[in-house]
């Protein structure tokens, strides 16, 4: 394979990754659009860490998880 076989090669690798993000991106605000006007609030958790990340939702949840430590792992 050539230099510029490979330049393409890796070009076209490349592009698809970004289309694929693309796409989860799209879908995900998607489900977003469908799914906020039905709760108060929609948040991520990483129950590897126990951490959590609002994505809407209203301010006072964001600032007592904080304080209180929420904890979403049953030990």
């Amino acid at each position: 394979m050539t230099k510029k076989e490979m330049d393409l090669h890796q070009q076209n690798r490349f592009s698809i990754k970004i289309n694929k993000i693309l796409q989860d991106k799209k879908d995900n605000q998607q489900f977003l659009k469908l799914i906020v006007p039905k709760y108060m609030g929609v948040y991520v958790v990483n129950l590897k860490k126990d951490i959590f990340r609002d994505i809407i939702g209203p301010s006072y949840f964001l600032k007592l998880g904080k304080e209180q430590q929420i904890v979403f792992l049953q030990q």
